[in-house]
């Protein structure tokens, strides 16, 4: 079943975007409209659990995206037809990251990166980032680190080391001449979280 989506990239994703997905856990809803039934109906016939994890949090990613609009859209498309390798390389950056989460709402974080990168506000490359960064943050260690409004504790921005949201910003030489890291700061990639946790970009 993954492979199957992966195999329709980003038409399946805007389809399924496009069709009321605040409705699409009735299942007389599913069965009706276009696309949304098809995979549901197939959904019902699978009989491996990573299979069904898969199309959930596929869903829960759609869910984040469906604020995108009909002019942005296409101007994404525009974007995209004039490279055609970035296309199937974003299409199977998608499919591997959302593939990869280990929590059922950072399908959501993930697709709010997608949305700023569909308007054009984060690059490839930071979409990548922020990827990687949500699929090795605990889902608790992010939801506090995206609603901050002051200064982190040292404690949350410790757990974050390592995720691409945070690094070591200055260090000590201790009196057996190893360096010990004092403080840690938020990374570039950790501001532009937060943006995307609170709806900014």
């Amino acid at each position: 079943m993954a492979k199957d989506i992966e195999n329709t990239s980003l038409e399946l994703i805007f389809d399924i975007a496009e069709a009321f997905l605040d409705q699409f856990f009735d299942k007389g809803l599913l069965q009706d409209l276009p696309v949304i039934g098809t995979i549901y109906k197939s959904a019902r016939l699978l009989k491996s659990i990573p299979d069904r994890i898969f199309l959930a949090k596929l869903f829960r990613f759609v869910k984040a995206i469906e604020m995108i609009t009909l002019a942005e859209r296409d101007a994404f498309r525009e974007r995209l037809e004039k490279d055609p390798k970035t296309l199937q390389r974003l299409g199977d950056a998608i499919v591997l990251v959302i593939d990869k989460l280990d929590d059922m709402e950072k399908p959501e974080l993930f697709g709010k990166a997608f949305r700023a990168y569909v308007r054009g506000a984060i690059t490839y490359e930071q979409l990548r980032r922020l990827g990687a960064a949500i699929d090795a943050s605990l889902i608790s260690d992010l939801q506090q680190f995206g609603s901050l409004t002051t200064l982190a504790e040292q404690s949350l921005l410790e757990h974050l080391a390592g995720t691409g949201l945070t690094r070591p910003s200055t260090t000590s030489l201790t009196e057996t001449g190893s360096h010990v890291f004092n403080r840690i700061e938020t990374t570039e990639t950790g501001e532009l979280f937060q943006k995307l946790y609170r709806d900014k970009i």
